[in-house]
C-alpha cells in the first residue's frame, strides 16, 4: 500500500495553528491513502462516516489539503441545496485555507461566482476548490466550467467531496414501472463519468444507511440506456469524536443510569399536549391562560427551566470572573409555518404575561421559578459531587429568583423557517446561529437541518411524530448533539413524549451497532436484518424493507423486557400464574436450567396475558384513551421477544444447544412498579452484579430467559396479584441483528 506524502507544503501550512488531535490526523491520512490506493477501475466512492455535529467538516478539509500534496489538483465540494449552507461552506474554506490563498497556492470559489468565461490563466496555476450547491443550475454551471469553459480543468485529477452524501445525490423516482434518476443524481453522475479515471469520490455523512443499500457495481437503468456509477462506498473511515462531544450515548444510554447527571435529562411531555402545540385550537389551548393552563404545562415548564438554568450558569460564570455566555433553546414539533406561528404566539404571550406579573406582583412567579430550581438542583448536586474541585457552587434560590426577575426581559423568541431567516441569523465564520440576546428560544423546522449548529443549547423541545420514523431524518434532527461544555449538562433538558424518546433510543442503538461493526470488521461489517415470514419462520430479509422505528435491535448482552405495565387483578390472572408456576422448577435453583424454545415461548405467551398496558386511572386520575399507553411508549412486542429467542438460539455457534435457551428462575421479589427516587417505571427486576453476572457466565452462545416471580403488593404500586416478569439476555457471542415486526418497501 502506497503511503501519502505528509511533508508537502500545502498540508503542512494547512495544519499550522489548528488543533487536530492524533486521532483526527490518523483519520485524514487513512482517508487519503485509501483513495490513492483504490484501483482505477474501481468507481466506488469512499466514505467519511461521522456522528451528528462531530467534526466531519474538519476531517474532509484536512483530506483536501493532504490530497493536494498527493497528485490531486482540483477539489469539488457538493453541499446541500440551501444558500446559507453554501455561503457558510465557502466562508469556512476561505478561512481554513486563508494563508494558502494569500500566497496564491490555493483558490476557493462558489461555482455561481465564476464568470461565464471561466478561470484565467493565472488562476489555473493554483490548486482549485469549487463549492457547488446540489441544485440543477449550480451543477450545470459546474459541468460547463469543467468541460467547456476550462476543459483543461476537467482533465485534472479531482477529488469530489459529497457533503451530506445521502441527501439528493442518490434520488430516484419510479413512474409506470420505469426507474429514472432525479435531476441532481443524474447531473452528479454525468460529472463523475467525464472526470479522469484517477479522480476520487468521497462521501461524507452521519446517516449512511441509504448509501449502504445501493448496488455494489454500476447500475443500468432499463429503458434509460444509462449507466450509473456506483454510490455504495468501497471503504469507510470513521471520523473520531472529540472529548467535548455529547451525542446519542449521553442522551439514550447514560440517561438510563440512575444517579447520574444524564438521568435527569429527559422530561416527558404528554402526547396530547404535543398535539395541541401543532395547530391552533382556542377551545383547548388559550394563549391568555398560558401561565396557568395545565394543558400546556410541559412547554411552560420547559421555558422556565431554560431561563432558570441559563441564569444559574451565567451566575456561576460571573462568580468565577468569566464573561457570561448566551444560551439557546429549540422548539421543533412540525415543519408547518402555521405551527411555527402558533407556537411563537404562545411563547410571546407567555413572555408578555410574565413581564406583566413581574411589573405588578413579581412574587406570583416565584412558585414556577422554585419548581424549576428544585428540578435543576438535583442534577447540579450530582455534578458537584462528581466534580468537587472544579464545579462552581449553585447560586441560592433567592439569588436565582432575583436574577430571573431582572433578566426575563431579555428572553427572545425567534421563528426560523426559511433560507432568508437562517441567512440573517447565521454567523458565517462559526457556522452557528447567532444569539442576539442572553436567552434565545428558536422555533422552526429548517433550524434543525443538516450543517447548522446552535450555540450553547441547553434545551430541546422535540415533537416530530410521523407515522413512520426514518433513521436518517431523525438523526439529522438531533441538533442537541455536538460540542457541549460538561458544566452546562446539569441544566440541560430534553423534552419529548415517551414514544418518541423510545423510538429515538432504538434508532441510536442501531446506529451504534453499525458503527461498532465498521470499527471492528471494516469492509466486512454487516448487520443481519430478519423478519417473520408467512410460515412463521424467522428469516433474513432485505434492509431496504426495514422501518427502523419499528424494530428490535439485538446485540451481545442486550436485555429485552416489558416496562410500564400493570398486572391483571388476582381474580383474573391467578390461574395463569399458577400454570406458569407448574411449568417451572420449584424454589430458586442456583444455576439456570435449559429449556426448549417451544417451552419458553409457551411461558412468554402465558405471561403476556397477565400484563396490561392500559388502565382506567393513570397518575393523577386522568382517563386516557385506548392507545394512551402505546402513545406514551409503553408496550411489549411479544412477537419480537419470541423471535429474538428463536433466531439467536437457532443460529448460534453452540450447535449442541441450538433450539434451547437458558432459564433462570427467581421468586418472592418485591420490586416497586414506579421507582421512588425518580417517578419513572422500574425497568430492572434484575441486577447487573447478581443476575447479570450469571448471564455473562452461562449465556455465551444461546440467550438466557430470566423469570422473576413478583409478589405484586399494592404498597409497591401493583394490584395485589403475584405475577411473572421476564427479562431476556442476549448471549455474549450474539450476531448483531435487527428484527422487524413490520416491513415495507422504502
Amino acid at each position: 500500500m502506497d503511503s501519502a506524502d505528509l511533508n508537502g507544503a500545502i498540508y503542512k501550512e494547512f495544519l499550522k495553528g489548528k488543533k487536530y488531535d492524533l486521532k483526527s490526523i490518523d483519520c485524514i491520512i487513512e482517508t487519503v491513502e485509501k483513495l490513492l490506493n483504490k484501483h482505477s477501475s474501481d468507481d466506488n466512492p469512499g466514505m467519511l462516516l461521522g456522528k451528528i455535529q462531530s467534526g466531519k467538516t474538519s476531517s474532509y478539509l484536512g483530506s483536501i489539503a493532504l490530497a493536494f500534496d498527493n497528485h490531486y489538483d482540483v477539489a469539488i465540494v457538493f453541499t446541500k441545496g440551501t444558500n446559507p449552507l453554501t455561503t457558510q461552506t465557502v466562508a469556512r474554506l476561505q478561512e481554513e485555507f486563508s494563508e494558502l490563498i494569500k500566497y496564491d497556492k490555493v483558490d476557493v470559489f462558489d461555482i455561481m461566482s465564476i464568470r461565464s468565461q471561466g478561470l484565467n490563466a493565472f488562476q489555473l496555476t493554483k490548486k482549485i476548490i469549487i463549492v457547488c450547491k446540489k441544485e440543477d443550475d449550480n451543477l450545470r454551471h459546474l459541468r460547463r466550467l469543467l468541460f467547456e469553459k476550462n476543459p483543461e480543468l476537467g482533465k485534472r485529477r479531482t477529488i469530489i467531496i459529497d457533503d451530506e452524501a445521502d441527501f439528493a445525490s442518490i434520488s430516484f423516482q419510479k413512474e409506470d414501472e420505469v426507474v429514472t434518476p432525479r435531476t441532481i443524481a443524474r447531473l452528479i453522475n454525468q460529472i463523475r463519468k467525464e472526470l479522469p479515471g484517477n479522480s476520487s469520490f468521497l462521501q461524507v455523512t452521519a446517516t449512511p444507511y441509504s448509501l449502504y443499500l445501493q448496488p455494489k457495481t454500476e447500475a443500468y437503468l432499463p429503458g434509460q440506456n444509462a449507466v450509473f456509477k456506483p454510490t455504495r462506498p468501497a471503504f469507510t473511515v470513521l471520523v473520531p469524536t472529540h472529548d467535548k462531544y455529547i451525542g446519542g450515548d449521553y442522551y439514550f444510554k447514560d440517561s438510563e443510569q440512575p444517579g447520574t447527571v444524564a438521568w435527569y435529562l429527559h422530561e416527558k411531555i404528554d402526547p396530547k399536549e404535543m398535539e395541541r402545540l401543532r395547530k391552533p385550537d382556542l377551545r383547548t389551548c388559550k394563549p391568555d391562560e398560558i401561565l396557568t393552563d395545565h394543558k400546556v404545562k410541559g412547554l411552560r415548564r420547559a421555558i422556565i427551566n431554560f431561563l432558570v438554568g441559563a441564569c444559574i450558569r451565567r451566575s456561576q460564570q460571573e462568580g468565577a470572573g468569566d464573561f457570561p455566555k448566551k444560551y439557546s433553546f429549540v422548539v421543533h414539533t412540525d415543519v408547518s409555518k402555521k405551527t411555527h406561528q402558533w407556537q411563537r404566539d404562545l411563547l410571546e404571550t407567555l413572555v408578555e404575561k410574565v413581564k406583566d406579573v413581574l411589573t405588578t406582583k413579581p412574587s406570583e412567579l416565584d412558585g414556577l421559578i422554585r419548581e424549576s430550581y428544585e428540578n435543576l438542583s438535583r442534577s447540579l448536586e450530582v455534578y458537584q459531587n462528581e466534580n468537587p474541585r472544579s464545579a462552581a457552587p449553585t447560586p441560592t434560590l433567592s439569588d436565582t429568583i432575583q436574577k430571573v426577575r431582572n433578566d426575563f426581559k431579555f428572553l427572545t423568541v425567534t421563528v426560523v423557517n426559511s433560507d432568508n431567516d437562517v441567512e440573517n441569523l447565521l454567523d458565517m465564520h462559526t457556522g452557528q446561529l447567532k444569539l442576539t440576546s442572553p436567552y434565545t428560544v428558536f422555533v422552526g423546522g429548517l433550524i434543525l437541518d443538516r450543517g447548522l449548529t446552535i450555540e450553547n443549547m441547553i434545551g430541546f423541545f422535540y415533537g416530530r411524530n410521523p407515522k413512520r420514523f426514518q433513521q436518517d431524518t431523525v438523526l439529522q434532527h438531533s441538533r442537541m448533539y455536538g460540542a457541549r461544555p460538561k458544566e452546562d449538562l446539569p441544566v440541560t433538558r430534553f423534552y419529548t413524549t415517551e414514544r418518541i424518546y423510545e423510538i429515538m433510543k432504538n434508532i441510536h442503538e442501531f446506529d451504534s451497532n453499525l458503527r461498532e461493526e465498521i470499527e471492528q470488521f471494516g469492509k466486512d461489517a454487516g448487520v443481519v436484518f430478519i423478519q417473520r415470514d408467512t410460515q412463521d419462520r424467522i428469516i433474513p430479509c432485505s434492509p431496504n424493507k426495514i422501518l427502523l422505528s419499528e424494530t428490535t435491535n439485538l446485540r451481545p448482552g442486550k436485555r429485552l423486557l416489558p416496562v410500564g405495565f400493570q398486572t391483571g387483578y388476582q381474580s383474573k390472572i391467578a390461574k395463569t400464574v399458577k400454570e406458569i408456576d407448574n411449568l417451572l422448577p420449584p424454589g430458586e435453583p442456583k444455576d439456570p436450567i435449559l429449556l426448549d424454545i417451544q417451552e419458553a415461548e409457551k411461558i412468554i405467551d402465558l405471561i403476556a396475558t397477565t400484563l396490561k398496558f392500559k388502565e382506567k386511572d393513570y397518575q393523577g386520575g386522568q382517563v386516557p384513551g385506548p392507545d394512551y399507553f402505546k402513545e406514551l411508549g409503553y408496550s411489549w412486542d411479544v412477537a419480537a421477544f419470541k423471535a429474538a429467542m428463536r433466531y439467536v438460539s437457532n443460529t448460534s455457534d453452540d450447535k449442541a444447544n441450538r433450539g434451547k435457551i437458558w432459564c433462570l428462575v427467581r421468586r418472592n421479589r418485591e420490586n416497586y412498579r414506579i421507582r421512588q427516587d425518580s417517578g419513572r417505571f422500574t425497568n430492572a427486576p434484575d441486577t447487573a452484579h447478581v443476575e447479570g453476572r450469571i448471564a455473562k457466565q452461562f449465556a455465551q452462545g444461546i440467550p438466557m430467559l430470566m423469570l422473576f416471580r413478583q409478589n405484586g403488593d399494592k404498597a409497591k404500586g401493583w394490584l395485589g396479584a403475584p405475577f411473572w416478569w421476564p427479562v431476556l439476555h442476549m448471549p455474549q457471542k450474539c450476531k448483531i441483528c435487527v428484527y422487524a415486526n413490520e416491513t415495507a418497501a422504502i
